[in-house]
């Protein structure tokens, strides 16, 4: 109830602030079933309604103008989704994984940072830092053994099998093994909703989930809407406002250069350009209005100061992308990196539940 004290607190399992037992309107504001961001009967309306017409409409700009797509949803909405997706790691992570955890996590994590920026200032190629940078994540994901979990043995088989597959990349290929976790990352939001949500809400958001990232990045990547939309005069595949050159210049983003000279490669660009939009979209959207459900402050809590600074970085970033997109995105990469990475110990933590003595009231509302 609304200013109801507090539980004496469990000596055995010392809090930081950020785990303090909630109280006041904010107690009230978490509620204790399971929250879902598609359905809120609080508010009375489904989000169901107005996220149709956001996919048909990115899937069919994606479709007509991939380099567009690209383009301009990676420059202004890239640094935005790396800082909000940091909010809530640290809105459902925070005290769960040990001292030790952390650690080995932030030194890996600054190795990532010093590589790319090495590696921005010529200090070294890409060929030669990929396999260090991948390294580093194989490091990240075998860290999440250190987490507070339920099933800690369940989530030692998956680090070690995650880490091992990185490994078997960094022998055959590391070029094509970053491209390959780079394609994964845009479907992280889906580990990330079922780690945040649970029972009939986590299973309505799956099924979701597996219309907007399995069924329309499929039809985009058969070529079918490219094709209607060319008919119609309406398909401008190298069409963008950034100094980008064409298309086929971008490939390098997401497809090995062995797929470049396919005739479906712009379908398929075509279709990771989508998700990446749908990715955008579950982190600065979804997300966020399913922590607030949970109890987090609005913006994850950021004091003004930051939110106004993050906003003058953005759009620095932003600018910077119409004057050179390939150095900008470079530079956005050390960000993107640290958010990218750290997802592999997040989820793969993930899969073993939450343990109670690192549960947060706000966490435990998902």
């Amino acid at each position: 109830a609304p200013g109801a004290a507090p539980p004496p607190a469990d000596a055995s399992s010392p809090r930081s602030p950020l785990e303090a037992p909630l109280t006041g309107p904010t107690a009230a504001a978490c509620p204790a079933t399971p929250p879902d961001p598609l359905h809120n009967p609080v508010r009375g309306a489904s989000a169901l309604p107005l996220l149709a017409p956001v996919v048909l409409a990115l899937a069919s700009v994606a479709a007509a103008a991939p380099l567009a797509t690209y383009t301009v949803s990676l420059a202004v909405f890239g640094l935005p989704h790396v800082i909000a997706e940091l909010g809530w790691v640290r809105h459902r992570f925070a005290g769960r994984f040990a001292p030790a955890a952390l650690g080995v996590i932030g030194g890996a994590l600054l190795g990532v940072v010093a590589g790319r920026i090495g590696r921005n200032l010529d200090l070294g190629t890409a060929a030669g830092w990929t396999p260090v940078e991948l390294g580093l994540v194989a490091v990240l994901t075998l860290a999440a053994v250190g987490a507070r979990t339920r099933a800690p043995a369940r989530v030692g088989i998956v680090a070690a099998l995650t880490a091992g597959l990185v490994g078997a990349g960094i022998a055959l290929s590391p070029r094509t093994t970053i491209l390959l976790l780079a394609i994964l990352h845009n479907w992280t939001p889906v580990g990330l909703l079922a780690e945040g949500l649970g029972g009939p809400a986590r299973r309505r958001a799956l099924v979701v989930c597996g219309i907007v990232f399995g069924v329309v990045p499929a039809v985009l990547a058969s070529g079918l809407p490219a094709q209607v939309l060319a008919g119609a005069g309406l398909y401008a595949p190298d069409l963008g406002p950034l100094t980008t050159g064409g298309l086929a210049k971008q490939y390098g983003a997401y497809l090995p250069a062995t797929w470049h000279d396919a005739s479906w490669a712009p379908h398929l660009f075509a279709a990771l350009a989508y998700a990446q939009c749908m990715h955008y979209v579950a982190v600065l959207g979804v997300l966020p209005q399913l922590a607030t459900a949970q109890g987090a402050p609005p913006a994850y809590g950021a004091p003004r100061w930051a939110l106004a600074g993050a906003g003058v970085l953005c759009a620095g970033l932003v600018a910077h992308y119409f004057r050179d997109f390939g150095e900008a995105r470079a530079w956005y990469g050390v960000a993107a990196a640290v958010h990218g990475w750290l997802e592999y110990p997040v989820l793969v933590a993930a899969v073993g539940g939450r343990g109670t003595e690192s549960a947060t009231p706000q966490q435990a509302a998902g």
